[in-house]
């Protein structure tokens, strides 16, 4: 009798645990722009000042899998806007970010606000994005 409520209680708790594990959050990033650089392909780096504190933020934030359609760079801002970015993306502990539903969009003024930067692909090699006009 020990035995089987002790395996029920393991199995309710694995159950749980499995079932909170898989379920995914929705995550969000973004803010206004202060500097942006391109790496490579759809690889860039925002700076944002928030409180006299500069961050950088990756883009795509959910890692090396973006694809052309997840992230999208529009020169569509007036002279009196400011730049800013947003990323939404899913992230479950399984399957990392949803690749169906996440995207991230930047709004500039035009390509001259976009730095060129450096990336490195590890024992593969670096180098850097350089801007040819």
């Amino acid at each position: 009798m020990f035995n089987e409520t002790i395996n029920f209680l393991l199995a309710t708790l694995t159950a749980v645990f499995l079932i909170t594990g898989c379920s995914p959050e929705d995550r969000t990033s973004g803010g206004e722009i202060e500097a942006l650089y391109w790496h490579e392909n759809n690889r860039y780096t925002a700076v944002t000042i928030n409180a006299d504190v500069v961050s950088n933020h990756r883009i795509p934030p959910w890692g090396k899998h973006a694809r052309a359609k997840n992230v999208t760079l529009f020169t569509d801002l007036g002279p009196e806007e400011k730049s800013w970015y947003k990323c939404n993306w899913s992230h479950s502990n399984w399957n990392g970010a949803d690749m169906d539903t996440a995207y991230c969009e930047m709004h500039i003024h035009n390509l001259d606000e976009l730095g060129t930067a450096d990336w490195s692909h590890g024992k593969f090699g670096s180098g850097a994005t350089t801007r040819i006009d």
